[in-house]
């Protein structure tokens, strides 16, 4: 059936056959079990080029494989928060209150300069305000970087 602009109203359904080997091939890549799949993506990409491994000729598009999925209900959510770890174990975190509370320290040593010799880049960072410091010394012991 085709509306007034030329486009497909009701559009064939998937073959069941076909909807199967989508299913079957989310499956066997989320399981990670062969060294060929132990790092692989499991999306919709993956499946429609596993399809074309498996021999397929008419190979549905990308949100027809995701409608698939979510449908048989094979979509893995990811987690929403960003310190949430999968090992279990417990990384304490300093909340920052104000400016000034907790500082990240970078020693980028040594960089060269021709005429000059070696310079050492300190680059701290307040974690509250993201604002930057950056010096240079000649030397990164720590009578040089103390009155930093």
């Amino acid at each position: 059936m085709i509306n007034q602009k030329n486009r497909i109203i009701n559009p064939v359904k998937l073959i069941k056959e076909l909807e199967q080997a989508i299913v079957e091939s989310r499956k066997k890549l989320v399981t990670r079990d062969r060294p060929s799949t132990k790092y692989s993506f499991c999306g919709a990409i993956a499946i429609h080029q596993e399809l074309d491994t498996l021999g397929y000729q008419e190979k549905p598009g990308l949100s027809t494989i995701n409608r698939v999925l979510k449908r048989n209900d094979l979509i893995i959510e990811k987690s929403r928060h960003k310190n949430e770890t999968t090992s279990g174990k417990y990384y304490p975190t300093i909340k920052t209150k104000h400016p000034g509370h907790v500082h990240q320290l970078d020693l980028v040593t040594p960089r060269y300069i021709q005429g000059y010799g070696s310079i050492v880049s300190v680059n701290r960072i307040d974690v509250y305000t993201n604002q930057a410091n950056l010096e240079q010394y000649t030397d990164k012991g720590a009578e040089a970087l103390s009155a930093f």
